[in-house]
């Protein structure tokens, strides 16, 4: 509740919702949310918010400041705005009163969270339709993945070779021997060090074989 929070100052939803519906305001200029949940960022979130994990706000609070510290207003909020929201708005006033920036930020909490956002505009059509545009922070490559800012939280795994598309065959030849490889096969390595030694013993029996017959 905010009546728990006095030193902070919160705003309304709808308040918030006329920032976001503003054509003439650009997020991330004129005007920053900030919502610190985790993985419920993913789900849901305000349109034009980004994500700042309050877990791991402390190590990245840094890289908010440096890239937002000339917007006007910053806006926090988690999922009721009881503890996450008002505690990283104030961990966030803090670390800006330490930094040497010039001027002045109105830092506010969104009163409810994003459940009494989405209580009051869930079948808001204009807000519903509306794409949000995800801000691109610097900070959230810096930062592990874990903390990602933007849920644009891309777990991309790397596949396997194509067996039968990515397959090079590796030629060598020894005494006029040829010998095709495949180095994606797990044994690759271990059938060339073999074909070799093969090869080799190969011509030198008929080395051996060639001088027994000159000799005899």
């Amino acid at each position: 509740m905010a009546s728990d929070h006095p030193d902070l100052t919160f705003v309304e939803p709808e308040q918030v919702v006329e920032l976001v519906k503003d054509k003439t305001k650009v997020p991330g200029k004129d005007y920053l949310l900030v919502d610190v949940r985790d993985e419920e960022y993913e789900k849901h979130h305000v349109p034009n918010s980004v994500n700042f994990p309050s877990a791991s706000l402390a190590e990245s609070v840094k890289d908010l400041i440096a890239e937002y510290n000339q917007v006007p207003q910053v806006v926090f909020y988690c999922g009721l705005s009881q503890r996450r929201g008002p505690n990283s708005a104030r961990l966030y006033t803090e670390a800006l009163s330490k930094c040497a920036v010039k001027n002045e930020q109105k830092i506010v909490v969104m009163k409810g969270g994003f459940t009494g956002w989405n209580e009051k505009f869930e079948n808001d059509d204009e807000i519903s339709k509306s794409k949000t545009k995800k801000l691109e922070s610097s900070s959230k490559e810096t930062a592990s993945s874990s903390t990602s800012r933007i849920s644009n939280t891309n777990n991309t795994k790397s596949k396997p070779p194509d067996s039968n598309n990515n397959q090079i065959s590796t030629k060598f030849s020894l005494w006029n021997v040829q010998i095709n490889i495949q180095p994606t096969d797990i044994f690759g390595l271990g059938m060339m060090a073999n074909a070799i030694t093969s090869c080799v013993m190969a011509n030198l029996r008929f080395l051996e074989k060639q001088t027994q017959t000159i000799v005899g």
